[in-house]
């Protein structure tokens, strides 16, 4: 293939695994984007309160249809990821079916982003709540747009060598009791480790054979 329709379409030999030392590496940016992303379906489900024109259902058809179409032509030798798209697929098919349902406009009349959100948490599966919002986010980029100039974070350290030992480990129990939570006794704790392959210096996930 020629080599600027695969750097066009991003076809490469990266495995995706220096994402995991980079999460590690920085928290305070990924926390910048998920509060960016946060903000945005926040706005989109604020600006729904006095209603959402029927004209804006039918974009949020075509999109669903889209993922729906997606989901279907995606080939993964992963088990779980393919049971995953089955699951999402079948989900947004009944959300677009009720999309396309002349009876449910009269629903629809009076009805937010909110209600959509709330039915999808009661009744979807996880990944087709995050597609949903997803999709509404993207309905709306008058409204969303200027969030990516927020997108970038100071991630200087700042210390305070003058903190007591005591305030330190306090900070520690309080924002880091969920680590301090894992009991490390039990297998599902410790079946797993990082390491980093001879090979190509990559971070990989191992399980304990011991």
């Amino acid at each position: 293939m020629d080599e600027d329709i695969k750097r066009y379409i991003g076809i490469g030999n990266s495995t995706g695994l220096g994402m995991a030392p980079f999460l590690i590496n920085h928290p305070m940016l990924i926390n910048q984007w998920i509060e960016m992303r946060e903000t945005a379906l926040a706005r989109v489900i604020l600006a729904s309160e006095s209603g959402v024109d029927e004209s804006i259902f039918v974009r949020l058809a075509a999109s669903v249809q889209r993922v729906i179409q997606h989901l279907g032509e995606i080939v993964t030798a992963d088990e779980r990821q393919s049971s995953s798209n089955i699951l999402v697929r079948q989900d947004l098919v009944l959300l677009h079916q009720w999309l396309q349902d002349e009876t449910a406009a009269l629903v629809r009349e009076n009805y937010d982003w909110a209600n959509l959100v709330e039915y999808a948490e009661r009744s979807f599966h996880l990944e087709t709540q995050e597609v949903i919002n997803t999709l509404l986010i993207e309905l709306y980029p008058e409204l969303v747009d200027d969030l990516e100039e927020h997108m970038g974070v100071d991630e200087s350290i700042r210390v305070m060598p003058e903190m007591s030992v005591a305030q330190l480990l306090q900070i520690i129990e309080d924002k880091y009791d969920w680590a301090l939570a894992i009991d490390f006794s039990q297998y599902e704790s410790m079946g797993a480790f990082w390491y980093r392959s001879q090979e190509k210096m990559e971070p990989r996930l191992g399980p304990d054979q011991h």
